[in-house]
């Protein structure tokens, strides 16, 4: 069974590019990370005007805390969110791996929802939906191509081995007959 993620958009993935449908489709993560991010550089700038211009009235341990420390932590998940996305978007780089394609999923801990992730190789993408995930099946192997820094899973081909030569043998096979030579 062939099974490709997005069609659409194998042949550039394939060339190790993003389509700008698959761009305009990983903006909402970004600007969720920019809510995020947005705040937290607010207190932390907020926190270092009122340094300066000596504005502050109050404790300076709990600005730190409050101000630096609440702040670093929104940056932070903001970053992780939507910054890792954005710079994955401005390159435009999609790699590629094979192997192996396993779904899974885990418990979310005490807020009692589940992650789903689909592991190929050694790296599990996350899968932020329901939808996208059953519609994933285990498979012997499995070109993933996915965006280098956040992880993210843009597209997914199965069967992708082809006919290498008049005999009909496929790349796999190959490599496996040059690597016993």
């Amino acid at each position: 069974m062939n099974f490709i993620l997005n069609p659409g958009a194998l042949d550039t993935n394939r060339k190790g590019r993003l389509t700008l449908l698959q761009v305009i489709g990983l903006v909402p993560w970004v600007l969720f990370g920019a809510f995020v991010f947005a705040p937290g550089a607010g207190m932390f700038g907020w926190f270092i005007y009122s340094q300066i211009t000596q504005t502050f009235e109050g404790n300076l341990l709990f600005g730190l805390i409050f101000s630096v420390g609440f702040g670093s932590i929104l940056i932070w998940f903001g970053y992780i969110i939507g910054g890792k996305l954005l710079i994955d978007m401005i390159l435009g780089r999609v790699l590629q791996i094979d192997g192996q394609g396993l779904k899974f999923s885990s418990a979310g801990g005490t807020s009692g929802g589940k992650s789903y992730y689909y592991s190929v190789g050694e790296i599990n993408f996350p899968i932020p939906s329901y939808s996208t995930y059953k519609r994933l099946h285990d498979a012997n192997i499995v070109r993933a191509y996915y965006l280098p820094r956040s992880k993210t899973l843009v597209n997914l081909e199965s069967n992708y081995l082809q006919p290498s030569t008049s005999r009909g043998f496929n790349r796999l096979e190959k490599a496996e007959r040059e690597a016993r030579k």
